[in-house]
């Protein structure tokens, strides 16, 4: 379940939802992010050029506007879980159990954003302050309470935001959503165990 936006938290405007659908859809039917030009995605959207680029200069900043509040959302749920003073393994398992839902529900553009962050600037800033993140308020964690890896806790952090990133990314792309309960419970036993948790 995804946890419920809550009142006041950006979310985007309808015409921008609209088009983050649209992207999506064309994104599932096979097309890569790089081949869609931005003349088929507003004529899939049903807006001419000039409302297009009236919410979109260009198209990395599409996918950053769109991937923002779908990664936002996600990686709030995993910041509210760090932060909380009294975070538990059940609450962890719970949490990540949303997350693999998250990146199931938005796989198609969470992958485009990934694979664009490879070679356009403006995309890999963006996914890499989303993680880095979420690893400075884990590192905030870490430094408060220690961790039972032997790292200090940045370079704990930064295994922890990135590694989970990886490992949920990979298991969406390789195994069915009915692996996913037990999935969530073997990544929350291996991450309680790192932060020090009996």
């Amino acid at each position: 379940m995804t946890r419920p936006r809550r009142p006041g938290e950006p979310g985007l405007p309808p015409a921008q939802q609209h088009v983050l659908e649209v992207v999506e859809r064309l994104l599932a039917d096979g097309h890569t992010f790089t081949e869609l030009s931005i003349g088929r995605i507003a004529d899939a959207a049903g807006m001419g050029r000039s409302t297009f680029y009236g919410h979109f200069p260009d198209k990395p900043a599409l996918l950053v506007r769109l991937a923002g509040v779908v990664v936002g959302d996600a990686l709030g749920l995993a910041r509210e879980w760090v932060a909380a003073p009294a975070h538990t393994r059940a609450g962890l398992v719970d949490t990540l159990t949303e997350l693999v839902a998250e990146h199931r529900r938005h796989v198609h553009l969470i992958r485009a954003v990934t694979e664009v962050a490879g070679y356009e600037p403006t995309v890999q800033a963006f996914w890499r302050a989303q993680i880095d993140g979420f690893a400075a308020v884990a590192q905030a964690r870490l430094e408060r309470d220690g961790t039972a890896t032997g790292l200090e806790a940045e370079t704990a952090a930064t295994v922890l935001a990135w590694g989970t990133e990886r490992a949920i990314a990979l298991h969406v792309e390789r195994r069915p959503d009915t692996d996913d309960p037990a999935f969530a419970t073997a990544l929350a036993g291996r991450i309680w165990s790192a932060l020090g948790r009996d």
